[in-house]
């Protein structure tokens, strides 16, 4: 499919206003079209838009109509990431009026977010099975107000987060939904690289209470900085540690409560129902707009109250067990219980969203693949019709209060690390480790020997 521009413009006209067309540059169609019609302006581009817009324009003989092709009808026919798509997997790939321009992609580092602005990257979508394709799971929100928050870092996310060209000390607030690995299993990670690449502020964590000390997020923390004790030491006095402080904000798991309040940022924390003790799901709301996010958990309550009509809920949601147990060798029992009691099934993902009527339903933590796109939708559609999008590694969405639009990011695989300046001018501490002179005297002088190798050569 040839690039294509999403060009969001409000156009008037003498019979009333037309709402935000999100016109293409290319005369094919970028996406499905839900409940509407697809219109080609008088320049070739196209866009998809409500029959009455569509009437307008005609009117004014600035479109016309075109035909919608049978291979694109249905959702099920987007092609993933995996496969060399380059589009996000929904119908609704822009909901409401948005204001301003979006590119078909985004590119890390070349949108500024307005004031009104969140955008949420997902940094892993996958299971406990990470791959090239897809890291567990991992959810970044940027704020228009400057803000960096991140929601659980599981395995491949820190590789993830450093195509998004946003330097590593700028981000340190982190939260963690339960202690899996495929959750909190880049912590360590993501801990290191903020030293050598300029954080100098303490990482501060969000997480729950366990049953008992030694399984909530405190233990974590301190086991994990206690692991890594020798690569916090090597690093003494050669460059500034102060970053290398964690400040950890433990809450009870079984409560739901406001966990975090900063700069207009809410972020609420209510039970999961998961495993064991010890798992939360969380609610961000701020100017406006509130996203779930759900973590692990099977269908609860919980989630109901919390998730009445906000802009997105995202939920876990496994492949069907008959699918699960044969591209995983696990018995058809234990894939059952595995999917329907410790996880949740696209069908019962679909109850969710039913009930509380997001503007947009998104399903994560499963593998995305032509050939487990259709049994994931033809569950979910089985009690849920509305808006919804199946996320990938770097599907992005941009909300404001009045609009949301969803890409797919275009990232680069080799990234280098964005430093901030005033990161270098950071103290060093002076307690600078000191290797044994034995060892220091078998160390070979590079000059020394490279003298020699050119010595011999032209002998």
């Amino acid at each position: 499919m040839k690039l294509t521009i999403f060009a969001l413009i409000p156009l008037i006209l003498s019979i009333g206003m037309i709402p935000a067309i999100p016109f293409s540059d290319a005369a094919e169609k970028p996406q499905i079209c839900l409940d509407k019609v697809w219109i080609e302006s008088t320049k070739g581009r196209i866009a998809c838009v409500t029959p009455s817009t569509a009437e307008k324009l005609v009117q004014r003989g600035w479109g016309t109509l075109l035909d919608v092709d049978e291979d694109i009808s249905d959702e099920k026919s987007i092609t993933p990431v995996v496969s060399g798509g380059t589009l996000p997997i929904t119908q609704t790939p822009i909901i409401g009026n948005p204001e301003k321009e979006f590119p078909k992609n985004y590119i890390p580092g070349t949108e500024e977010l307005s004031e009104d602005e969140i955008r949420l990257t997902f940094l892993g979508t996958g299971m406990p099975f990470p791959t090239r394709n897809q890291a567990a799971a991992g959810l970044l929100m940027e704020f228009g107000n400057g803000e960096i928050l991140m929601f659980d870092v599981g395995s491949g996310t820190v590789a993830n987060f450093n195509s998004m060209k946003i330097p590593p000390a700028d981000l340190t607030k982190f939260f963690i939904t339960h202690l899996h690995t495929d959750h909190q299993g880049d912590f360590d990670m993501f801990w290191a690289q903020g030293m050598p690449f300029g954080r100098i502020l303490p990482m501060q964590v969000w997480g729950p209470t366990g049953d008992g000390h030694a399984l909530g997020t405190q233990a974590f923390v301190e086991g994990t900085l206690a692991a890594n004790y020798w690569d916090l030491k090597s690093r003494t006095g050669t460059i500034p540690t102060s970053g290398a402080e964690v400040i950890t904000h433990e809450f009870d798991w079984a409560e739901t409560q406001v966990v975090y309040e900063e700069n207009g940022i809410t972020v609420t924390s209510f039970p999961a129902v998961h495993a064991m003790a010890g798992s939360v799901s969380y609610r961000i709301d701020w100017n406006g707009i509130s996203i779930v996010y759900s973590g692990d958990t099977v269908i609860n309550n919980f989630m109901v109250e919390q998730g009445q009509n906000v802009d997105l809920l995202i939920h876990e949601t496994f492949l069907p067990a008959e699918v699960f147990s044969k591209r995983t060798g696990m018995d058809l029992e234990s894939a059952k219980r595995m999917t329907n009691e410790i996880h949740t099934s696209a069908r019962a993902a679909g109850v969710i969203f039913e009930l509380t009527q997001p503007k947009m339903a998104v399903m994560y933590h499963t593998w995305v693949t032509e050939e487990t796109i259709s049994p994931l939708l033809d569950e979910l559609r089985i009690p849920y019709l509305g808006p919804a999008t199946l996320a990938q590694d770097f599907t992005v969405f941009n909300l404001t209060p009045d609009s949301i639009v969803i890409r797919q990011a275009l990232v680069d695989d080799a990234p280098w690390p964005v430093i901030p300046q005033e990161s270098s001018h950071a103290e060093k501490s002076d307690d600078v480790p000191v290797l044994p002179q034995w060892l220091l005297d078998e160390t070979i002088n590079v000059d020394d020997a490279v003298q020699e190798i050119l010595k011999k050569r032209n002998e």
